[in-house]
């Protein structure tokens, strides 16, 4: 099992707001808030989000969580809007992905050239994503698979297929 990022909780995200949207530094700051409060020995978190929040049921919003040279994706959705309730799930974009995979690889002995990811790896048991790893000139199929989530920390494994 590999274990990747923070160690935050991260259930529901509530928001008691009756605005008609969160602007992005809003999101940004009450997410921060929420992460925070959840586990205190986080310290000082950086939260960007590409954007601001609508408050209608489906809304998402994406952003990406900052902490210790390590970042991870938090996708944050409305579930609710009277209040306005929000859920969020982590996830890793491609580029952390192959990132991890590649160190874990030459960790391994592995000559790895590259190592290509062509979604995100959501916070979800047993979602997966198919990467490609180029080791000594060679293609390399690597399924990467969630073994578990644990508020914002993504465990997986990964297998050459």
């Amino acid at each position: 099992m590999r274990r990747v990022l923070l160690t935050l909780l991260v259930a529901a995200l509530l928001v008691g707001c009756g605005d008609e949207r969160l602007s992005t530094t809003e999101l940004q700051d009450d997410v921060a808030a929420k992460l925070a409060r959840d586990d205190p020995s986080t310290g000082k978190l950086a939260v960007l989000c590409d954007g601001g929040l609508p408050a209608r049921v489906g809304a998402r919003q994406d952003c990406r969580v900052q902490h210790d040279g390590q970042e991870v994706g938090l996708r944050v959705r409305a579930v609710a809007t009277e209040p306005l309730r929000l859920t969020a799930v982590p996830f890793l974009t491609p580029d952390a992905l192959a990132a991890e995979i590649t160190r874990i690889l030459k960790a391994e002995g592995r000559k790895v050239e590259s190592v290509r990811c062509p979604d995100e790896l959501v916070g979800r048991p047993q979602a997966h994503v198919s990467c490609t790893a180029r080791i000594k000139g060679h293609d390399h199929d690597i399924d990467a698979k969630v073994t578990g989530v644990d508020g914002l920390l993504i465990d997986f494994t990964f297998e050459e297929v």
